[in-house]
């Protein structure tokens, strides 16, 4: 038969039957090239071959019904010394219930001696080891991931979609908020919440279930411990998390910046009141008034009373209009600023 792998393999095989070690040794001569085997009688003795460092397997063969162990006990033992390579059980023992038991358990798979062929092992260890692989570079993965949730200097957590208790939280929120981890797993959302603001919360809540893994994005109010209230940027997506459709909910604490934007928008507002009596426009018209108003009081002659009178609605009239047209084009200035106000940060709309 062709050898089928071509790279060399390091296999482990843990028989205390030798005619069927010689089987295997046979099957997996005639299938991988250069193939280097092991080989274990017992359990001690593959603890001992397991426990030396150089001693890193591509793949192990195991028997269930060894002298000094058996079973699922043997196999856990076997998962827990060699972690890194896929495990292979090789029995006669035929219970398809126990054959599931140890798929859960974390072996690869599982193949009964009477129905071993060369290829049909070939097959297995090749589909285990890429199994294998495959679930090395997951783990991997899975574990930047949570380095980086957990290391991620804006606060982060996963809240239950049905409960809103906290799933799980990072360094960062727990800084933030004042709250041990033990407490925040406690905890629902709203209880970071201010109290008059809790069906605000639960709408949102609704909201982000309605609009599913699109989620939610807002500016709100949250309580720290202290009872200090800080304005939040929040986004969240939908996820899975153990089972459970969850939030994953970024919360960054933009209160500064609120303030700073508001301070912004009243300073504006005091300049645009302030201003406006100064101009021109207005100061000639109310002067004048203020003359004509002294004049008229002096006056006897009914003629020129009424001819100043005239002057006074006059003056009057022209002062309402330059007031108008002020307030006119103090508005444009102070849209203007606000909307470069806008330009460098979005207005604070709160929920």
């Amino acid at each position: 038969m062709m050898k089928a792998i071509t790279n060399s393999k390091r296999i482990l095989a843990i028989e205390d039957n030798p005619c069927d070690f010689a089987i295997l040794e046979e099957y997996l001569t005639q299938t991988i090239e250069n193939v280097k085997i092991s080989h274990a009688k017992n359990f001690k003795k593959a603890t001992e071959i397991l426990s030396l460092v150089q001693n890193e397997f591509d793949v192990v063969l195991l028997d269930l019904s060894l002298p000094d162990k058996t079973g699922m006990p043997l196999i856990k033992e076997i998962l827990k010394r060699c972690a890194a390579s896929p495990v292979i059980v090789v029995t006669a023992y035929t219970d398809m219930e126990f054959a599931v038991k140890s798929l859960n358990a974390g072996v690869c798979d599982y193949l009964l001696k009477e129905d071993l062929s060369p290829k049909s092992l070939y097959k297995s260890i090749l589909y285990s080891c890429e199994r294998k692989k495959a679930s090395f570079y997951l783990e991997v993965s899975e574990q930047k991931l949570r380095e980086l949730f957990q290391s991620n200097p804006i606060p982060m957590w996963v809240i239950d979609f049905d409960t809103l208790q906290f799933l799980k939280v990072n360094q960062a929120a727990i800084n933030q908020y004042g709250y041990s981890r033990d407490e925040f797993l406690l905890m629902r959302v709203k209880d970071i919440r201010p109290a008059t603001e809790t069906s605000v919360m639960e709408d949102v809540i609704e909201k982000c279930r309605d609009y599913g893994k699109a989620g939610i994005k807002g500016t709100f109010r949250h309580r720290k411990r202290n009872g200090e209230i800080i304005v939040v940027d929040v986004k969240s997506n939908t996820v899975e998390y153990k089972g459970k459709k969850a939030a994953l909910i970024v919360a960054a604490d933009i209160t500064e910046r609120s303030d700073y934007i508001h301070s912004l928008e009243s300073e504006v507002e005091k300049q645009r009141g302030a201003s406006w009596a100064e101009t021109p426009e207005v100061r000639t018209p109310l002067a004048r008034l203020m003359d004509l108003t002294e004049i008229i009081a002096d006056l006897t002659d009914a003629v020129e009373k009424d001819r100043l009178l005239r002057q006074l609605l006059k003056s009057a009239t022209e002062l309402n209009c330059a007031i108008t047209e002020i307030n006119k084009k103090t508005k444009t200035d102070t849209d203007a600023d606000c909307l470069q106000m806008n330009q460098v940060s979005k207005p604070i709309k709160y929920a």
